[in-house]
């Protein structure tokens, strides 16, 4: 986005909101939602509300995903409700969501999600976590490599501790 001519980036964004406003089929308008997220524009904002609030999961998701890529910690208290939400993959875009801003005060709960039964939610609290960083993190993400006998999640478990390492 820095890299964008601003005129060229407006472009973009007003080319997002038209799809995103659009008849294009509900999937591709939710991404478009999805990308607005980097977009600083005021019109933005009651856009993604009226997502997070449709009872749709997948609006939800999107606008979850727009408020991680936001950067505005307006998002906030949003993301950390979403993060006992019954759905699986509400839950995995909050902790994602979670890890993006920067929300300290979801550790707590992202540890708790290390435990979860569905997959996609562990590995999202495993890199929100490893983003985070805090007290404990490293102890719990280390104990989970040693006990999982899931490939893929021992791989995310060993970029993450890296990742830790980095942040």
């Amino acid at each position: 986005v820095d890299k964008l001519h601003p005129s060229t980036l407006h472009r973009v964004q007003d080319i997002l909101l038209s799809v995103l406003q659009g008849g294009d089929q509900t999937p591709v308008r939710q991404q478009a939602l999805a990308s607005l997220g980097f977009s600083s524009r005021e019109d933005v904002i009651p856009t993604i509300e009226r997502a997070y609030a449709d009872p749709d999961a997948d609006w939800q998701i999107a606008a979850l995903n727009a408020m991680g890529r936001s950067s505005d910690r307006q998002w906030k208290s949003r993301v950390v409700a979403k993060l006992d939400d019954p759905r699986p993959l509400v839950r995995a875009e909050a902790a994602s969501a979670a890890g993006e801003l920067e929300i300290k005060s979801a550790v707590p709960a992202l540890l708790k999600m290390l435990k979860d039964t569905d997959l996609d939610v562990r590995m999202a609290a495993i890199w929100a976590l490893s983003e985070l960083g805090a007290k404990g993190v490293r102890k719990a993400l280390e104990k989970m490599l040693e006990t999982t006998d899931d490939e893929d999640e021992a791989n995310l478990l060993a970029n993450a501790l890296d990742n830790l390492d980095f942040t």
